[in-house]
């Protein structure tokens, strides 16, 4: 249902708010959709950068910085390529992003503790950090 839902809206969407690309980019990882999920994740993470931005709506404007598309793009990131997921108070990772990324590394929080994950092409490593 997500993906005939996915293929139906996304030819008819132009993703002119800052904040569709990420859900977009979101539900690609969901179904599989790889690339354009690395697409509408870029999209998102560039709002502020491009020159194409959408500065006037209806004659207001709307320019200045989009920091819930930068975060977005973040959780696009985290929870569509990398496959977050929370279960039972615990992370798991997976990766969704094939050929996009070499390898990726981050920190996050579980149960009070910071720890650290580096997903790459042949297995996902978790460890704690020491602070």
């Amino acid at each position: 249902i997500v993906k005939a839902n996915y293929d139906y809206y996304d030819k008819y969407t132009e993703h002119g708010s800052s904040l569709s690309a990420s859900m977009y980019s979101l539900v690609a990882s969901r179904i599989g959709y790889t690339d354009k999920a690395y697409e509408m994740l870029l999209k998102s993470a560039k709002t502020d950068l491009s020159k194409n931005q959408k500065l006037y709506a209806g004659g207001i404007y709307i320019g200045g910085t989009h920091p819930a598309s930068n975060g977005g793009a973040y959780l696009s990131l985290i929870y569509g390529l990398c496959g977050a997921k929370l279960e039972n108070d615990k992370y798991t990772f997976e990766n969704k992003f094939k050929d996009v990324f070499e390898s990726i590394s981050f920190n996050y929080y579980e149960n009070n503790k910071v720890k650290k994950v580096t997903i790459n092409k042949e297995k996902v490593e978790i460890y704690e950090v020491n602070l």
